[in-house]
């Protein structure tokens, strides 16, 4: 399937949002649980997280110290996303329709990303750009959070198969 046939607008406008899981990701949730791994995540900066789809983690990681930001491609998503978030501005986060690849980021970049299901809902193809643009826009002793999801070999997608090769 070509990045093309991928309707992002489409399935948001006629409400197939099948991934949409009503809470924020149990694993994200898991980590920041942890005293561990807790320890490793900026508390302070700028935060984002692409196809955030409804906003369940972006809400999730906001707090008075870190701002977060929520992209997504399609009007529709974003549209409803501040629609049900009127107090976003108050609590920190604000959600924007952009396109991974080319956005503005603020000056200095992200001290912090979460990537959950963006991977996988991209084409094999576009990984190295993906890679590529994490690494130009998160800054210096920045931290990315990739929760690897599906990690089997099935073939066709979204999601897309992600594995130890991809």
């Amino acid at each position: 399937m070509s990045t093309e046939a991928i309707d992002w607008e489409g399935l948001w406008r006629e409400g197939k949002t099948m991934w949409d899981a009503g809470q924020p990701s149990p694993a994200l949730v898991a980590l920041f649980d942890s005293q561990d791994t807790r320890s490793l995540i900026p508390e302070h900066g700028q935060g984002l997280v692409p196809g955030c789809g409804s906003g369940y983690d972006v809400v999730f990681l906001a707090n008075k110290n870190r701002h977060v930001t929520g992209i997504d491609l399609s009007k529709t998503c974003v549209d409803l996303l501040v629609k049900n978030h009127p107090n976003a501005t108050a609590d920190n986060y604000d959600f924007k329709c952009a396109d991974f690849y080319n956005f503005d980021i603020p000056n200095g970049g992200y001290d912090l990303a979460y990537d959950y299901t963006f991977l996988c809902a991209m084409p094999v193809a576009l990984r190295p750009d993906w890679a590529a643009r994490y690494s130009a826009i998160i800054k210096k002793g920045g931290v990315l959070i990739t929760l690897m999801y599906p990690i089997d070999g099935h073939e066709g997608g979204p999601p897309f198969a992600v594995n130890e090769q991809l």
